[in-house]
């Protein structure tokens, strides 16, 4: 296909038309997608059926509530979700970028353990030196943040550092931890630092977003034949506070975030009894945006307010 001709043929697909089914896609519903884009749900459907005819393919079948992609459909977004992202970091890239004036919405991904101590500190450094830069904050973990990258969901991602990246991924230790048990002292009768066999008696409260359970901990208590109670799976740790002023119990914590936890709801840490897992938290961002002056000034502010914490 010549270049004349591409041209031609692009012509039918126009960029509006795909920034409506990449939020279809994300949002599986037309009312949601038109929310995301600041249209009216018409405009949503208008182009939904533009795309059906262009593509000879329904695109999205009802299911319920929902709209559920076809097997094209997917196999479309997995190619224009990421050239669309391209396509935004190449003119973001050549923009320019001025903190003190720039009006630029930063995506950025943590896991809720960091998000309640560092988002606020975040805020307060932007309203000093980026009053019109707005924050977009994601939940997330180290099993989904290489999607949301890849998607363009994400700008930034803050996590423990997942075991396998693409070299299209990029990322830059900031620390390594470990795992502290957290437990309010007036529900929990237990010394600190704990004792193995106080340790395997209180019932625990796991932290899994797929509702495992079974995590790290478990591994290593395996090793020398011991098990522990595990109370209740929760998907977020602002759960567990609450839950340990509620009833005896304790959780598993990375230390750095379980301080902080301890001084803000009144609880108490203490050592494993055992040799913690360890691991690293990182900075991580897709090399499409390696050169975005906005995304290397928020890794860096991230960064910055992240160590002042620690």
């Amino acid at each position: 296909m010549n270049e004349k001709f591409t041209e031609i043929e692009l012509k039918k697909y126009d960029l509006n038309a795909l920034l409506v089914f990449t939020a279809l896609m994300h949002e599986r519903s037309v009312t949601k997608a038109a929310k995301r884009l600041l249209v009216g749900p018409p405009a949503v459907s208008m182009t939904l059926a533009r795309l059906r005819e262009l593509f000879d393919d329904p695109l999205f079948v009802r299911a319920g509530k929902a709209m559920e992609p076809t097997s094209r459909a997917e196999r479309l977004f997995a190619r224009i979700g990421p050239a669309l992202g391209e396509i935004s970091d190449v003119i973001r890239s050549h923009s320019g970028f001025d903190p003190a004036t720039s009006s630029r919405t930063i995506r950025f991904a943590s896991p809720d353990d960091l998000e309640v101590v560092l988002v606020p500190a975040i805020l307060e450094a932007m309203a000093d030196c980026a009053p019109g830069v707005k924050l977009v904050v994601r939940s997330a973990d180290f099993r989904n943040v290489p999607d949301l990258l890849d998607d363009g969901e994400v700008d930034v991602a803050l996590t423990a550092t997942p075991p396998q990246l693409e070299k299209r991924h990029r990322y830059r230790v900031i620390y390594e931890d470990t795992f502290t048990a957290l437990y309010d002292p007036a529900q929990t009768a237990i010394t600190s630092p704990v004792t193995l066999e106080q340790y395997i008696e209180v019932p625990q409260i796991l932290l899994s977003t797929r509702g495992d359970w079974r995590g790290p901990i478990d591994d290593a208590l395996a090793t020398f034949g011991r098990t522990r109670q595990v109370l209740a799976s929760v998907p977020r740790f602002s759960t567990i506070p609450f839950i340990l002023k509620s009833r005896s119990s304790l959780v598993n914590m990375p230390s750095k975030s379980a301080s902080h936890y301890a001084k803000l709801y009144g609880l108490a840490t203490s050592a494993l009894p055992f040799s913690s897992p360890r691991f690293s938290v990182s900075i991580l961002w897709h090399l499409r945006a390696e050169q975005d002056p906005a995304v290397i000034w928020f890794r860096n502010l991230t960064e910055s307010c992240l160590k002042k914490l620690l």
